[in-house]
């Protein structure tokens, strides 16, 4: 029914529908959609008229709007060198900010560690919007040791829909974990004291090498001297053995 001075609008007159105080109401599950509802659709559109998740839905002027299920591009966690996070996708991703915005919406913590300890990070990655990668390299600053056997690194996106697969397609999580690893935090201070130790140890070591060559090339002439004087003796030895003749001399 209609009430009030309400028309159908033009390529809907197969359908009537309902105005109230002269509105224009949308009916949910009648498979028409004035661009009202996120869907009408049966397939990948809730009784509510919601896109279901892992659903996408695109408007149709014809009738029911078309759903299908989409892929959502999913991302692994891994750490190396005890500090350096690596975001491995398995479809080629489009940032939609450049790398320094991306950072705001972006957190990167350590669960399980100690209160007092420091941490920062930072994007290695350097691009521009529009961007398109396979994965994102995060360095991390932690400014006491890890253990490693209760700590986890957790990275989270807040804003999925700034990084979206070719297709358009947002990750499956937003939140990333992965262990930690056994971290060994040098400070400014320690960090000079062991480059002067490596400094004088390195003078030391190339002295001590030069000095074992030489007493090295010593030795190997005196052996070969003495294994010559052997060999020598073994030879004037076996003359009357073997009766060499010598030939006389006129």
């Amino acid at each position: 029914m209609c009430r009030g001075r309400c028309r159908v609008l033009h390529g809907l007159e197969r359908f009537v529908p309902r105005c109230i105080s002269y509105e224009l109401v949308e009916i949910c599950g009648d498979g028409v959609n004035l661009q009202m509802l996120e869907c009408d659709d049966g397939n990948g559109c809730s009784s509510e008229c919601k896109i279901e998740k892992g659903f996408k839905c695109e408007y149709s002027k014809e009738g029911p709007d078309k759903c299908y299920k989409i892929t959502a591009p999913k991302a692994v966690l891994s750490i190396k060198k005890g500090y350096i996070l690596v975001i491995k996708f398995d479809k080629t991703m489009v940032a939609q900010l450049n790398s320094a915005l991306l950072v705001l919406s972006m957190s990167v913590e350590i669960k399980g560690l100690q209160d007092d300890c420091a941490f920062t990070w930072d994007l290695q990655d350097k691009f521009s919007e529009k961007h398109e990668f396979n994965q994102l390299t995060i360095n991390t600053y932690p400014k006491c040791s890890i253990k490693g056997t209760a700590q986890t690194y957790v990275v989270t996106f807040h804003n999925v829909s700034l990084i979206t697969s070719l297709s358009g397609n947002v990750m499956a999580e937003d939140t990333l974990k992965v262990s930690a690893l056994r971290y060994i935090y040098i400070d400014e201070g320690q960090d000079a004291a062991l480059a002067l130790i490596g400094e004088a140890f390195s003078s030391t070591s190339w002295i001590t090498l030069i000095g074992m060559l030489g007493i090295s090339l010593f030795q190997n002439v005196a052996i070969q001297s003495l294994w010559n004087f052997i060999n020598m003796l073994q030879v004037i030895s076996y003359i009357p053995i073997i009766a060499v003749s010598y030939t006389h001399l006129t």
